[in-house]
């Protein structure tokens, strides 16, 4: 209990919301992958987890070819006011989810997943309205190990998963 006391405090600290799997606004979409997280730690517009959005995906080291046609796919989706789902990772992966959210934001795109490492662009979109989503409790540190956790709920919050590059 007083584990869990400290973890709340943390929460309301950093002015997180938590939201249980019995809460109505728990996206029914994400209860229907294998296991999947009773609580998820929402900082912004708690609201965006119930919106249909699409998931983003590609290669840790993309061509040109492909930042242009994430970024294109991205601005065509944003005008469209459909809400983009993805993880900025690693240093080099940043570049491109850094983009196409930039690009979103720009033309007025809907609800965000980010993990909580690409500090700038993360208040971006929380000044827009956008939504940091993750599962681990605070201050958890982000582990490489864990990056397939986390793309299994970007899968599972989304109505749909573009994969524009990845390597044969």
């Amino acid at each position: 209990m007083e584990l869990a006391h400290d973890e709340l405090g943390r929460v309301a600290a950093a002015g997180v919301s938590v939201v249980c799997m019995d809460n109505s606004i728990y996206p029914t979409q994400l209860k229907q992958i294998y296991d999947p997280r009773l609580v998820l730690y929402v900082r912004g517009n708690v609201y965006t987890i119930t919106q249909p959005g699409v998931a983003i995906v590609g290669t840790r080291h993309p061509t040109p070819y492909g930042l242009g046609m994430a970024e294109r796919l991205a601005c065509d989706l944003a005008v469209r006011r459909a809400g983009l789902f993805s993880r900025p990772g690693s240093q080099r992966r940043r570049c491109r989810p850094s983009r196409r959210h930039q690009r979103q934001r720009e033309n007025g795109g809907g609800g965000y997943y980010l993990s909580q490492e690409n500090t700038r662009l993360a208040e971006q979109m929380l000044a827009l309205g956008g939504a940091l989503i993750f599962e681990f409790p605070m201050n958890t540190f982000a582990a490489p190990q864990s990056f397939p956790i986390r793309d299994r709920i970007i899968s599972g919050i989304s109505i749909v998963v573009l994969v524009v590059e990845v390597a044969e």
